[in-house]
């Protein structure tokens, strides 16, 4: 979903990516979103009316209902071959628990969605990857150096274990935290 997200959505703020791919996985295959307001409160974003403001001028999605316990919204592209709703709702929820861990939460946005672009790429069920940089910049909608920025601020917080980039091959290797779960197996549904 987010390789789908870098290339529908284009450039936009981390706290926009956020939201988008919470819609993009909580939608019905016609495109439509009902996202409870508990929800947006439990992905701590600074400014979530300004990420909803984003994302319309866009024109990713248009809000039908807003200021009430559940904002709705219809996708502008509505997602068509898209994984089952099911298992699109289960990586929803994953992708909030990938917040979790206290040097994550606390962190920006970008903070956020780097963590969860390495725990998306990394390998199924384990706390281990390896990915081109070009690649990961991409799904976080971030240039290399904001993205290499990052993973220097999680390690130096214990946001992610140890990391290595090979210059040769612009691969970055990570160990995620014990605090942030891991991409569950194509098994699993995610």
């Amino acid at each position: 979903m987010l390789s789908f997200l870098a290339s529908s959505l284009g450039p936009c703020s981390p706290q926009a990516r956020l939201l988008a791919l919470q819609c993009a996985l909580r939608s019905t295959p016609h495109g439509q979103v009902r996202i409870p307001a508990g929800l947006i409160r439990a992905m701590a974003l600074p400014q979530a009316a300004a990420a909803w403001r984003e994302l319309e001028e866009l024109h990713w999605l248009r809000q039908s209902v807003r200021n009430s316990p559940i904002v709705s919204a219809q996708l502008t592209d509505p997602l068509i071959g898209a994984l089952g709703r099911k298992t699109r709702a289960r990586a929803a929820d994953w992708a909030l628990r990938t917040h979790h861990s206290r040097p994550v939460r606390a962190g920006a946005p970008a903070v956020r969605l780097v963590t969860l672009a390495l725990a998306a790429y990394g390998a199924p069920d384990r706390t281990d990857g390896i990915a081109e940089i070009d690649q990961l910049a991409r799904a976080s909608g971030l240039s290399k150096p904001g993205l290499l920025s990052i993973v220097r601020l999680l390690s130096a917080t214990g946001g992610i274990g140890c990391w290595s980039l090979d210059h040769a091959t612009d691969d970055l290797t990570w160990t995620l935290s014990p605090h942030v779960p891991a991409a569950p197996s194509n098994d699993q549904g995610c």
